[in-house]
């Protein structure tokens, strides 16, 4: 059996099989023991089609690690694991 990571973007739900990712840290503003690159001082800055969302505490968002890379993704909320 595969294990997914769901998680929800607006309306659209989206999955990640586990099994490609070493990790999942959800608000956090480190990775693996150094500050994510992304992160100025703890800020994100992603631009919505409503709004500009420029503090990590106003979003949430998941930080997938893979084998050789990082990526933060703004979420609406985990649906399940």
């Amino acid at each position: 059996m595969v294990n997914i990571l769901v998680f929800k973007i607006g309306v659209n739900c989206f999955g990640i099989e586990t099994a490609h990712v070493k990790s999942i840290t959800k608000n956090a503003e480190r990775v693996k023991d150094k500050p994510f690159p992304v992160f100025a001082d703890g800020l994100v800055d992603y631009v919505f089609p409503d709004k500009r969302i420029n503090k990590c505490r106003e979003r949430e968002f998941i930080i997938a690690s893979f084998e050789r890379d990082e990526f933060v993704m703004p979420i609406d909320g985990i649906v399940d694991i």
